[in-house]
């Protein structure tokens, strides 16, 4: 039997029986692959585990997982980075170890390309002090190895179609797979508004971005208006003529009719106000511009008798 055993110890792949294991949630089996031995000892004293800290010496060694993609996507995404290198054994007694040359994005559809990787040959072992010398070989220990650190430019890589769904920006090669690339929140910005100041009469209106990036805050300018037509003539109030006393006023009247109280100067002003104070005392009358009488005219239209005479001139009360 000991001649059919492959290069993991184990039997033959057509006597070879894979494990599964059974999701009861969704009646389906899926393959179980052993961890590595790199993948199963830690450091006692610092917790950490083997393949950590050779993926700090950029060589890390996965256990096949039945094809290259999938072997390659098992390196965790804090672990990819260009250059990194890693080796696996296939059922084909072949080890392979390759270098991630592609740096412009790290997932898995694309870690799993043989275009983002270059294989490193048997014939330059990993180890040593590895270089790139002037004539763009590999040099190893100061050693020239004969084979181009570079090699022949690849096909131009496929246009990806973008659009928004779910929250994400989606990518796709054939706009019926669509892959997760980054939350929609990392690009939706925000608007506030910022001061708002009054810009004189005739200036343009502004806005100023203050904020300088994606969450703006805008500042406003906006200039005065011109200056507007005159207005109508306001409600003041109209002075209909003397009574003795406040008692001797009408009961009703109009708002702003008013009527100068008394027998002598000063005279105190009487204003109608509304239905419910009446007539209001806004005070005492010290000089009365009289334009509305005459000349030789008697107030007796105003309700009083007495006789106001300059001539035809405008006539003061005092």
């Amino acid at each position: 039997m000991e001649e059919r055993k492959d290069i993991c110890e184990g039997y033959e792949r057509d006597s070879v029986q894979q494990l599964d294991k059974l999701a009861k949630d969704k009646n389906e089996r899926f393959p179980i692959y052993p961890l590595t031995y790199i993948q199963a000892v830690y450091d006692a004293r610092t917790k950490e585990r083997l393949d950590s800290i050779l993926w700090k010496c950029n060589n890390v060694y996965l256990p096949w997982m039945g094809s290259a993609g999938d072997t390659r996507i098992q390196l965790p995404f804090w672990m990819r980075r260009k250059g990194i290198i890693i080796t696996y054994k296939n059922l084909d007694e072949e080890t392979i170890t390759e270098k991630l040359t592609y740096d412009l994005c790290i997932a898995d559809d694309f870690f799993r390309l043989d275009s983002s990787w270059t294989r490193i040959t048997d014939a330059l072992p990993v180890g040593g002090n590895i270089t790139i010398g002037s004539n763009g070989n590999w040099f190893q220990d100061g050693v020239d190895t004969g084979f181009k650190a570079q090699g022949p430019k690849g096909d131009n890589g496929q246009v990806p179609h973008l659009r928004l769904a779910g929250g994400y920006v989606k990518y796709s090669y054939d706009e019926e797979i669509w892959y997760d690339l980054f939350p929609l929140i990392d690009i939706t910005p925000s608007v506030k508004v910022g001061e708002v100041k009054t810009l004189p009469a005739g200036s343009k209106a502004s806005v100023t971005n203050v904020s300088g990036d994606k969450d703006a805050i805008f500042d406003f300018g906006i200039p005065m208006g011109n200056t507007g037509a005159k207005g109508e003539k306001g409600d003041g109030y109209d002075l209909l003529g003397f009574r003795d006393t406040a008692d001797t006023l009408p009961s009703t009247a109009n708002i702003g009719d008013a009527y100068a109280v008394g027998t002598s100067s000063p005279y105190h002003l009487y204003v109608w106000k509304d239905n419910v104070s009446k007539f209001v005392d806004i005070g005492s009358l010290n000089e009365i511009k009289a334009s509305i009488f005459d000349g030789g005219r008697a107030d007796s239209n105003y309700g009083g008798t007495r006789t106001i005479d300059c001539g035809g001139a405008d006539a003061y009360l005092v």
